[in-house]
């Protein structure tokens, strides 16, 4: 799969799961693709507020953005806790909004289109 994929989009990207893939753990067929494909790599979070606000958290997503990965979101709403925060999953409309940027960026078909 990850050999063919002009880009592979993680929707939703749990912190555990960003984890993995910011220190190479591939123990999931999710994880294991990430780790196998050359495609541009988007993240959708999605978790609680204060899992998102984590200094650990902030620091795997760092790694994964010097590595150019892309981040859809997270946004602030009503979360599965019942709270509201940052750290919704944002609507599938606006990932795959962010994911035709990603594939634009990286001169794929979508290049240079609106």
């Amino acid at each position: 799969m990850g050999r063919r994929a002009d880009a592979l989009l993680v929707a939703p990207a749990s912190a555990t799961t960003i984890a993995k893939l910011a220190h190479g753990i591939g123990d999931s067929m999710v994880t294991l693709t990430a780790l196998a494909t050359t495609a541009p790599l988007a993240l959708a979070p999605a978790m609680d507020a204060k899992m998102y606000d984590h200094p650990a958290l902030q620091a795997n997503l760092d790694s994964l953005k010097a590595r150019g990965a892309l981040l859809a979101g997270p946004v602030s709403g009503r979360l599965a806790s019942g709270r509201v925060g940052l750290g919704r999953l944002m609507e599938p409309p606006d990932i795959v909004g962010a994911l035709r940027a990603l594939l634009g960026r990286h001169g794929g078909d979508l290049r240079q289109r609106h």
